[in-house]
């Protein structure tokens, strides 16, 4: 317990959020907004035409964001580094 807990804090300290969970709290919240599941990407340059294959995460992205803002999405990783060092 105490070797998880040092690699949580330590993660605690030098975690940061990357910007593809931002992309995914943008896209919860048009998903959230328009309520439907958009079939291309707003913010593309280029047409997209794609399945939106993770909106179950987008949305669970965005609700943590709109909960705690990037504390929420840093508690995530947190709680995915505590779920891993405990599996392994």
């Amino acid at each position: 317990m105490l070797a998880i807990a040092s690699v949580v804090a330590l993660v605690s300290v030098i975690g940061s959020v990357g910007g593809d969970a931002r992309w995914l709290v943008a896209m919860g919240r048009i998903v959230t907004e328009r309520g439907s599941i958009p079939d291309h990407v707003p913010y593309a340059a280029a047409e997209s035409n794609w399945n939106n294959v993770p909106v179950v995460a987008e949305l669970s992205f965005y609700g943590l964001h709109a909960a705690l803002g990037d504390h929420g999405l840093l508690l995530a990783q947190l709680a995915a580094v505590a779920f891993a060092c405990t599996v392994l």
